[in-house]
């Protein structure tokens, strides 16, 4: 687990706005470039957090390659360097111009699968051609606002995820689940759902004397990487798997009445 704090100092009287995003899965046919750039440049974002896969990382070594779901840029530049070394580049280039906002890059399953079998670790790549923090597999991070003397403070626990679950239901329990294991915070961000929802979980907290409850927001943080793409049949398409809305959702404080709102992104 990595701990980060990060600081802001300015008025608590307005809204911060912040983008966890990841799952992209570029070099994958279904691989949404134009949504990733859009979503990123949009304007007013004070900060971004990675939230991992942002290569598909599939290779013909693995029993999910199929030379017919990469994408075209892909495969005609698939002589001139590695298949993963490509992807994470260009993953990288989308990210480039708002690095000085990044908070870190999550560690995610497919980029673990190729660091666990290959000296070539792609989340630590990207992070060198980034510049930005490696936050492993579980983040702590806090967002400290100061205004003069006064602090306020939103407490995120983050992580890439891992495993399936079928239907929404199941994949926010699992998020429930884990948030239940470490409370106390304010946000929980899940990625490799590929859906963007949003739940709440209330814990008591002890104060002698009080009863007290402290709420916390459960997010999965969404994804570009489309299921059924024409000629392109990837192996959610081949799984059956249902259709997912694709984007990620905004993350907005504001510190003076201690306050998180959840925007959903959805191009009609």
């Amino acid at each position: 687990m990595e701990s980060i704090i990060h600081q802001v100092s300015g008025s608590f009287d307005t809204w911060y706005n912040f983008l966890p995003a990841g799952d992209y899965h570029v070099g994958a046919g279904g691989c949404d470039e134009g949504l990733i750039k859009r979503s990123l440049s949009q304007p007013g974002i004070d900060f971004f957090l990675d939230m991992g896969d942002d290569a598909e990382c599939i290779t013909p070594s693995d029993k999910r390659w199929d030379s017919k779901t990469i994408a075209p840029w892909l495969w005609e530049q698939r002589e001139n360097s590695g298949i993963v070394d490509l992807q994470v580049k260009r993953a990288a280039s989308f990210w480039k111009p708002y690095a000085n906002k990044m908070l870190g890059v999550l560690e995610s399953n497919h980029t673990k699968k190729i660091s666990q079998g290959q000296v070539y670790d792609p989340t630590a790549a990207l992070c060198d051609m980034l510049h930005v923090r490696n936050l492993g597999h579980v983040a702590q991070i806090h967002l400290s606002f100061t205004h003069g003397k006064k602090v306020r403070t939103f407490s995120i626990l983050a992580t890439h995820g891992r495993g399936g679950g079928a239907g929404k239901g199941n994949k926010l329990h699992k998020i429930h689940q884990w948030a239940s294991k470490f409370p106390g915070y304010d946000l929980y961000l899940v990625g490799h759902g590929h859906e963007q929802l949003v739940g709440g979980i209330t814990r008591l907290h002890p104060v002698p004397g009080s009863i007290v409850a402290r709420n916390g927001l459960l997010v999965m943080t969404g994804t570009a990487l489309k299921t059924y793409t024409p000629g392109s049949g990837g192996y959610g398409e081949q799984a059956g798997y249902e259709p997912v809305m694709l984007g990620f959702p905004l993350i907005r404080f504001h510190p003076d009445s201690l306050t998180i709102k959840v925007e959903i992104s959805c191009n009609v």
